[in-house]
């Protein structure tokens, strides 16, 4: 789990120097590598950061495949209502196809600064 820290901290590296691709490749290889060990609220986080790198891409409907898998683990695990607010006006402006990467950092910060008690069991 420590290896997949690792290579999720270096996505957003990646991506601010403009190597996406291999961002998606570690973003992608850490969410696999929380959800094999049970880490849903990780994968989950991980996705995010996912999404917003696919909306970067123009990817809009696999940042919204994300959306759709990581909503129902960040409502079993009773976030703080305004966290799960701002992931649902995420999801929303995807539905509307008006999804911007502000809305899915924004949702990604308040779900990083709010984490349930059940994160660390998850």
């Amino acid at each position: 789990l420590t290896q997949a820290r690792v290579i999720w901290t270096r996505g957003p590296v990646q991506v601010a120097v403009g190597q996406r691709a291999r961002a998606l490749k570690n973003f992608s290889e850490a969410r696999n590598v929380f959800a094999e060990y049970g880490r849903c609220y990780d994968a989950a986080l991980v996705s995010l950061d996912l999404a917003a790198s696919y909306l970067e891409l123009g990817r809009a409907a696999e940042a919204a495949e994300l959306a759709a898998e990581m909503l129902p683990i960040f409502e079993s695990l009773e976030i703080e209502r305004e966290a799960l607010a701002a992931l649902l006006l995420f999801v929303k402006s995807l539905r509307q196809e008006r999804a911007t990467v502000a809305a899915v950092r924004e949702a990604a910060h308040r779900l990083r600064t709010a984490p349930p008690a059940q994160a660390a069991s998850s």
